[in-house]
């Protein structure tokens, strides 16, 4: 019997907030470079920094809620035959999954404006979409039955055995963004400094997050949902409609998203 997606793409609830200028370009190509708005500064976020038109995080808050609506009601109900008896697929779906789960928890968080917990997820996300892209086009069988077992080889080493953008024409740089981000990721899992001192101020304990760092979160989670996506309809053999979230993609780093 095929295997439906469950119905956990669910959209968020309430009404999305109002609307404001485009947002700067963030793309796969450009290893998730972070272009910032001139009063939302984020020294040591991306690599490039371009000053643009102030912009808020609720701007972006709301493109991501309703790039979540968009995912869900496209992936919802999706058949994969596969599934039930293909133990590398099942396994990298499920990676697949939780990293979109990640993406929709960091656009919560963010939402309730709890911004630190939301930065700590980023590491687990991006480790879901590591794990899922090795176990579905690299690993061998013996390393497929070890990682059903709980047995996974290190991070640097799934990554360099990972198709690059150079082998599959949509596959994501991991070795690059691995590069540019991890340090400040596991700062965010791991209550380093990143997350400490944001806590701290002249008039006391509160979250303080930069507005570009918590920006940077939402735009990681809409390319992570609009990737490992791709990957679920990629194995329910809806190419077309698997293009169309490729498309969606690179729009949405382009322009001002959905």
């Amino acid at each position: 019997m095929a295997q439906c997606l469950p119905e956990s793409f669910r959209g968020p609830k309430g009404t999305c907030r109002s609307s404001t200028p485009a947002h700067p370009p963030l793309r796969w190509s450009d290893s998730f470079c972070l272009r910032t708005s001139a009063n939302c500064p984020a020294d040591g976020i991306g690599k490039d920094q371009v000053v643009r038109e102030p912009l808020s995080i609720d701007h972006y808050l709301e493109t991501s809620k309703e790039l979540w609506a968009w995912v869900a009601t496209r992936l919802d109900g999706h058949t994969i035959p596969e599934l039930p008896y293909n133990k590398r697929l099942q396994l990298a779906l499920a990676c697949q999954h939780l990293a979109i789960e990640h993406a929709q928890s960091i656009i919560c968080l963010i939402d309730h404006e709890l911004h630190g917990s939301a930065m700590a997820l980023q590491r687990p996300m991006f480790e879901a979409v590591i794990r899922g892209v090795w176990l579905r086009y690299s690993a061998t069988e013996r390393q497929v039955d070890r990682a059903a077992e709980g047995k996974f080889p290190r991070s640097d080493d799934m990554v360099g055995s990972s198709p690059s953008s150079k082998d599959q024409k949509d596959a994501p740089p991991l070795r690059a963004l691995k590069d540019d981000w991890w340090k400040r990721f596991c700062g965010y899992t791991h209550g380093g400094t990143e997350q400490i001192l944001a806590r701290l101020g002249s008039s006391g304990l509160r979250t303080s997050l930069q507005c570009g760092e918590v920006i940077a979160a939402l735009r990681w989670s809409d390319m992570i949902q609009l990737y490992s996506g791709t990957e679920m309809l990629v194995a329910a053999r809806d190419d077309a409609l698997a293009k169309e979230f490729l498309r969606r993609m690179k729009s949405h780093g382009e322009t001002s998203g959905p």
